[in-house]
C-alpha cells in the first residue's frame, strides 16, 4: 500500500496540508498487487496486473471481485464434419459466433477458439454424431489447450445403426491464460462415422453439428 507522508515539516498545519493533498491524489486509485502482499488481513482492494482484475484479501488469499462484463462465447457449426482416417485425431471447426465477449473464433484456423483474457471458464460441448454403417461405429472426443491433449478427459461412444443420431455432451472447467486457445478432437475407428447437422423445416430450425458454449467463472 501506499505510505503516508510522514508528519515532518516546519509544523503540523504543513504536514497536514501534504497529508491532505496525499489522500485527494489517492482516494480514488487501487495500488498495484505487488509480490509479497499479504491477504492476511481482509478487505484489502488491489490491482492485479496479471489478471487485469481487482482482487481483494479474504480468508487469507486475494480473491478477484466479480465486476463489468464476463467474458463468454457461443459457437456453432452447421456442416457435416467427417475424419479422412481412421484413428487419427481430427479438430472440430466452427462457422458461426452465435455471440460472444472475449473469447473468439480464430480467424486463419477455425478449430480455435482463442480466449483474450485470463481467466476460469465453464465450457460445454456438444455433437450430433451419426453412423452410415450397420456395424457398430466408436467416437471418440477430447480438448486440446495450445495443442496440447488435456489428459484424461477423453468422452467415448457408440452407434450400432445405419442412420442413427445421438447427441454427446460433456462441461469442463478450464483456467487459461491470454491468448491461449482451445480445440476441440475427435476420431473414430470407421469412416462411417461422422458429425451431422440436420437442416430447417416448416416445425423446427436446423441443427448444428457441433456446438461449444464459454462462460467466464468468478471463483470465491
Amino acid at each position: 500500500m501506499s505510505a503516508l507522508p510522514p508528519p515532518l515539516g516546519g509544523s503540523w498545519r504543513e504536514w497536514a496540508e501534504r497529508l491532505n493533498n496525499f489522500i485527494a491524489r489517492t482516494k480514488n486509485k487501487l495500488d498495484f498487487k505487488l509480490t509479497g502482499d499479504s491477504a492476511s488481513e481482509d478487505g484489502i482492494m488491489l490491482w492485479d496486473a496479471s489478471i487485469s482484475h481487482m482482487v481483494v484479501s479474504t480468508n487469507g488469499a486475494f480473491q478477484p471481485i466479480p465486476y463489468g462484463e464476463n467474458s463468454y462465447g457461443y459457437f456453432v457449426d452447421f456442416t457435416n464434419q467427417t475424419a479422412s482416417t481412421i484413428n487419427t485425431a481430427t479438430a472440430l471447426t466452427f462457422n458461426t459466433s452465435a455471440s460472444s465477449h472475449n473469447v473468439s473464433i480464430d480467424g486463419t484456423d477455425a478449430s480455435k477458439i482463442v480466449f483474450a483474457k485470463s481467466g476460469i471458464y465453464r465450457l460445454n460441448f456438444s455433437a450430433e454424431i451419426t453412423s452410415s454403417s450397420a456395424s457398430t461405429v466408436t467416437f471418440y472426443f477430447w480438448p486440446r489447450v495450445n495443442g496440447v491433449n488435456l489428459a484424461n478427459s477423453t468422452m467415448v461412444t457408440t452407434l450400432h445403426n445405419n442412420g442413427q443420431k445421438k447427441i454427446i455432451s460433456r462441461s469442463g472447467v478450464f483456467d487459461v491464460n491470454a491468448n491461449d486457445y482451445l480445440q476441440s478432437m475427435f476420431a473414430v475407428d470407421s469412416t462411417s462415422g461422422s458429425l451431422s447437422t440436420t437442416a430447417a423445416t416448416a416445425f423446427c430450425p436446423a441443427s448444428p453439428s457441433v456446438t461449444l458454449s464459454v462462460a467466464e467463472l468468478y471463483v470465491p
